[in-house]
């Protein structure tokens, strides 16, 4: 996965990134999302996490309180492979799973407005 910061010396939400026993779960600020279902056909996929005003996060744009982190999620891959030949040919178009290194992560800074009290708390703690 590819992280991106919108700028450096700033504070960010933590996040993690679970690949074992084939999940491909990507959890920002305590909202988990499953990337290989969030893979579309055609196109890519953009995610926001935005923050409400009391702190805690949440998955689309309904939070007032700013931005958290994009995550871009490139369109589904898939393999051909081609059965019979002449006018018996057949061409089967197989789904790949997600490359997870090409999930792009953008984290916005966290302000001190719109931060929860435990992570003003962890801020203080690790400064």
């Amino acid at each position: 996965m590819q992280v991106f910061k919108a700028s450096e010396g700033q504070a960010y939400t933590e996040y993690s990134l679970d690949t074992k026993h084939n999940k491909k779960k990507l959890t920002v600020a305590g909202v988990e999302i499953d990337l290989e279902a969030s893979v579309l056909d055609d196109c890519q996929n953009i995610l926001n996490i935005t923050r409400n005003n009391d702190g805690t996060c949440v998955l689309g744009l309904e939070g007032k309180a700013g931005y958290v982190a994009d995550i871009i999620i490139p369109p589904r891959e898939f393999q051909y492979k081609t059965t019979g030949e002449g006018d018996e040919a057949v061409t089967e178009k197989i789904p790949l799973g997600i490359d997870v290194n090409a999930v792009v992560l953008k984290l916005w800074p966290i302000t001190n407005e719109c931060m929860a009290e435990e992570e003003k708390q962890t801020i203080i703690q690790e400064g």
